[in-house]
């Protein structure tokens, strides 16, 4: 698992969240609550029909400054890839995702 250096986040509880969610593999079936010093970050699942896949909404509290609009949420499984950007609220919602185990990272966009 890659977590790129601290130094590219201006906002020092956005380089604590993506240590946060880098930290080890998420399996999608379940929800994570992580906490840090500075921020904490909640991903939770929710199942559709019965496709074996659900929306992944992930929530950041309290949102950084430099969050708005400017940071992704990755999700990296064995199936493929999917992101979304979070909104002013720190909140954004990935739309069917498989279930598997995934490798969370933040990234600048």
């Amino acid at each position: 698992m890659v977590l790129r250096a601290t130094g590219q986040w201006p906002d020092g509880s956005l380089a604590e969240a993506a240590a946060l969610v880098a930290r080890k593999p998420w399996d999608s079936r379940r929800a994570a609550f992580l906490e840090g010093d500075s921020i904490s970050v909640l991903i939770a699942p929710r199942r559709r029909d019965e496709r074996h896949a659900s929306d992944v909404t992930v929530t950041m509290r309290p949102v950084p400054a430099a969050a708005a609009r400017s940071v992704a949420v990755v999700l990296t499984g064995p199936a493929g890839c999917w992101w979304a950007r979070l909104d002013a609220a720190g909140h954004c919602t990935i739309r069917d995702v498989p279930d598997a185990q995934y490798c969370v990272r933040l990234e600048p966009r």
